[in-house]
């Protein structure tokens, strides 16, 4: 699935077949990994950043959401015009719910706004 999913990035079936594998297995670990090598090639991929965001919602672990926040300001420095990044920035912090370390929610707020 790593070599198909690489080849074809951009095809919404493999994401999914991918996602039903992922579903059985239930070892999301590895995959935010393969995801940010997917993001390398094309880092504006739709269906590449959502499969990233249902990765973290279905799992909803905190060692995968720890360096979620990290990840996306990494992207942005990469390109700041990348909306896809920028939507996701959007999910880790407030569409998401709370995660370890964002618990002051008005002090994640200051943060943005600075």
């Amino acid at each position: 699935m790593d070599d198909i999913a690489t080849k074809y990035l951009k095809t919404y079936q493999v994401w999914h077949h991918r996602r039903l594998l992922i579903t059985e297995v239930r070892k999301p670990a590895y995959e935010l990994e393969f995801i940010a090598q997917g993001l390398q090639e094309d880092a504006k991929n739709y269906h590449t950043w959502a499969y990233r965001q249902w990765i973290l919602a279905e799992f909803n672990e905190d060692d995968l959401w720890a360096g979620e926040l990290k990840f996306v300001e990494d992207m942005l420095h990469q390109d700041i015009r990348n909306n896809s990044a920028w939507h996701h920035r959007f999910f880790v912090l407030w569409d998401s719910g709370v995660h370890q370390g964002q618990e002051d929610r008005a002090e994640t707020l200051e943060y943005e706004l600075r």
